[in-house]
């Protein structure tokens, strides 16, 4: 698929076996966690909020620094997101890197608990870090952020599994989420992850079978150890697609709609996320 600008890799690795990403009881506790202040994702939608993943990494952020500190040993998300701890939080700072969007969202949501935030490299080391994307030595708050998006696409996949499940993802962390739900619901949906030209480097590493060296963040290490193995196809979208990510899932989903390709039959369901 050459044509157009749009480059498709198939992944020669896809259904392999490999290491556990995202633990089924770590997305209970988190799916118990967000259904405590977030309302059901819509089954019909397609735009994953970032606003779900940055406050659930927030409220796990501040909750273990107000135990470490002997505050509040064990402040429930809601309440943190109802400021009802504002008064602990103040001086705390977080740091964040990652995606624009999910920057924008967790300065509110920490705002919502009292909390300042700041913006930093990716890769910059700081006790309070979080980001939507992970690094060597960077995951545990990444997870956390991948768990919440695995809550909202498993809203979506039970309602009506496609046939091909198109996400447009930078770092990676989205398209991995989805990976590990479509697989604990073992759907035969296939995952293809759009990436902008230019910016396509799950493409490139699926080529290559390594991951490409890259600045920190750029793209997620957990999200490439899921990706890797799970991930069906790659498919680098022309730069004058991509004005958001949603607008490049669905100009990906439209051109891989009707084609012939392995694995791939025409007139199957195809759905885009992003």
């Amino acid at each position: 698929m050459a044509d157009s600008g749009f480059r498709f890799q198939p992944n020669p690795r896809h259904g392999v076996p490999g290491i556990v990403v995202l633990p089924d009881s770590g997305f209970r506790r988190a799916s118990a966690a967000i259904a405590s202040w977030a309302a059901p994702a819509d089954p019909a939608a397609s735009c994953i909020d970032p606003w779900i993943g940055a406050a659930h990494a927030v409220t796990r952020l501040l909750a273990a620094e107000l135990a470490r500190r002997g505050d509040v040993l064990a402040a429930a998300p809601a309440a943190l997101l109802a400021g009802e701890h504002r008064a602990a939080l103040d001086g705390v700072t977080i740091a964040v890197a990652g995606s624009l969007s999910f920057r924008a969202a967790l300065a509110e949501a920490a705002q919502r608990c009292g909390a300042a935030s700041r913006t930093v490299p990716a890769g910059e080391e700081h006790p309070l870090l979080l980001a939507d994307t992970s690094w060597p030595g960077f995951a545990e708050p990444p997870r956390d952020v991948m768990q919440a998006q695995r809550w909202q696409v498993a809203q979506i996949l039970a309602a009506d599994p496609p046939d091909v499940l198109v996400a447009a993802d930078g770092a990676g962390g989205l398209a991995a989420a989805a990976a590990v739900q479509i697989r604990a619901q073992r759907l035969p949906t296939r995952l293809v992850v759009a990436q902008p030209e230019g910016r396509a480097w799950l493409l490139e590493a699926l080529a290559a079978g390594a991951l490409p060296e890259l600045p920190p963040g750029e793209a997620s290490l957990l999200a490439w150890q899921e990706l890797e193995r799970s991930a069906f196809a790659a498919l680098a979208v022309p730069a004058d697609s991509h004005s958001e990510p949603l607008a490049l899932a669905r100009a990906a989903a439209l051109r891989l709609d009707g084609s012939a390709l392995p694995g791939l039959q025409p007139g199957g369901k195809t759905r885009a996320i992003g």
